[in-house]
């Protein structure tokens, strides 16, 4: 299990840092990067369908019988989110914004009810300061979502 945490962890961290260190601006959501990498949209895919792959055997066996069942949601919302990412369309955007709603408040969910407020709140607090001093709120919202869940993934192992 701890393999399979590792490898969505250094996929997750080596994503983001791509994103936040070498490119010259932060894009409007982590679906956004599909649209910015162009033809090499897949790669967006990819990692998100392999993180939330991954993840969900850890993040389920680490679970507390009464929130198992929000880190499933949450891992399959991530997977549509993946295989629906041309969020400017119609009809699959309306499943690329259902899932990963779901998958936010199902991952906030599971850590409030896991008690692991504070890690939760710390994250929160360094997108909200990432937001105000770089604007996109959404891209910000979703790395504080998917670094508090998977350090608190850590902290349960």
């Amino acid at each position: 299990m701890i393999s399979l945490l590792t490898i969505a962890t250094i996929i997750s961290v080596a994503y983001l840092f791509y994103w936040v260190c070498t490119e010259d601006r932060t894009p409007e959501s982590l679906s956004a990067t599909y649209y910015l990498l162009g033809d090499k949209g897949w790669i967006f895919q990819v990692v998100i369908a392999s993180v939330g792959l991954m993840l969900l055997p850890v993040w389920v066996s680490v679970s507390e019988t009464a929130t198992q069942h929000l880190a499933f949601i949450a891992c399959s919302g991530l997977m549509f989110t993946a295989f629906a990412p041309a969020f400017k369309l119609k009809l699959e955007g309306a499943v690329h914004y259902s899932a990963a709603i779901i998958c936010c408040v199902s991952a906030i969910l599971w850590q409030v009810m896991e008690g692991l407020w504070d890690i939760t709140l710390c994250f929160g607090l360094l997108g909200f300061t990432l937001y105000l001093q770089h604007d996109k709120w959404c891209f910000w919202l979703e790395f504080s979502v998917l670094c508090s869940v998977l350090s608190n993934i850590w902290r349960l192992i």
